[in-house]
């Protein structure tokens, strides 16, 4: 059952009932997942006078709350699928985080074998203190037991995204790629047009995963998604959306998977070998 509770400002129901409705479609949430949603007035210097937050109870003393600063009128369906896209939230105790590096992680499995990656955030605004993107796939990674071998930030430029592609290709130390950002649908978004002049064998089936994974938290807004992935000479490259709940999905169910040498029937690591033409690497040895 969805409830309202009334927080600093009363909020017109139809428009609660509706943001209720589009965070249980954006959230895949169970029936019996409650959903809240309050209209809360900051009277504190530098807080936006006015913010929307979602909150899911999703069983006792496991609370998640999600904010926006517009009034509850203002607030539409894509803000609400950004929002559960992108992963930024303020837990239950009160502290607030972008879910990255810091923000509270499933456990993941160590991989057999270390693999060395090179990870490239494209965006005209991100610094490495402000890539949460960047940040949760470094830390997946490092929690799995790989090896950052470089990580870079470029804008979203067809050249610049090429060439930085480029010579991590050429570099037989880097062994993956993984690409965050610019595989939308604008103007500005060129990832996938720069890093596939480079493809030598393209894998489309990872595209489609992902679309059809990410079905399931942001419906049919997964369409907007570029996400791709292909060999480039010795090495394959991944090419991810650019916001942080993207990353994790990415990540957590196809990539680190694909990465890990036990993985069961098969992935991409015990193949590396026959891309490089090199003898298999030896179980057990990062």
């Amino acid at each position: 059952m969805m409830n309202l509770f009334g927080g600093n400002r009363r909020i017109d129901p139809d428009q609660a009932d509706r943001i209720k409705s589009w965070a249980r479609s954006a959230w895949s949430l169970p029936e019996e997942t409650t959903v809240m949603v309050t209209e809360l007035e900051c009277r504190e210097p530098g807080c936006p006078p006015i913010e929307t937050v979602i909150a899911l109870l999703e069983g006792p003393g496991k609370t998640t709350q999600f904010k926006i600063h517009k009034t509850a009128d203002e607030v539409t369906q894509p803000d609400v699928q950004a929002m559960a896209q992108d992963g930024e939230h303020q837990r239950g105790d009160g502290m607030s985080q972008a879910d990255g590096a810091t923000g509270e992680t499933a456990d993941l499995k160590r991989a057999g074998l270390s693999v060395a990656v090179a990870v490239l955030t494209v965006s005209d605004s991100r610094t490495i203190e402000t890539d949460t993107s960047g940040s949760t796939i470094v830390d997946r990674l490092t929690r799995a037991g790989h090896r950052v071998a470089d990580r870079k930030l470029c804008p979203d430029e067809y050249e610049t995204i090429r060439d930085t592609i480029a010579a991590w290709v050429a570099d037989p130390a880097i062994e993956f790629v993984i690409v965050t950002g610019g595989t939308g649908v604008t103007q500005r978004d060129v990832t996938p047009e720069a890093v596939r002049s480079l493809f030598s064998k393209p894998i489309p089936g990872f595209g489609e995963l992902f679309r059809w994974l990410s079905y399931r938290e942001i419906r049919t807004s997964t369409i907007q998604s570029r996400a791709d992935a292909g060999v480039c000479g010795d090495t394959i490259v991944f090419l991810l959306p650019g916001s942080t709940g993207a990353c994790r999905l990415g990540m957590e169910q196809i990539i680190l998977p694909q990465l890990d040498i036990d993985h069961r029937p098969c992935n991409l690591t015990e193949l590396l070998p026959r891309v490089k033409h090199e003898r298999p690497p030896v179980h057990g040895h990062g």
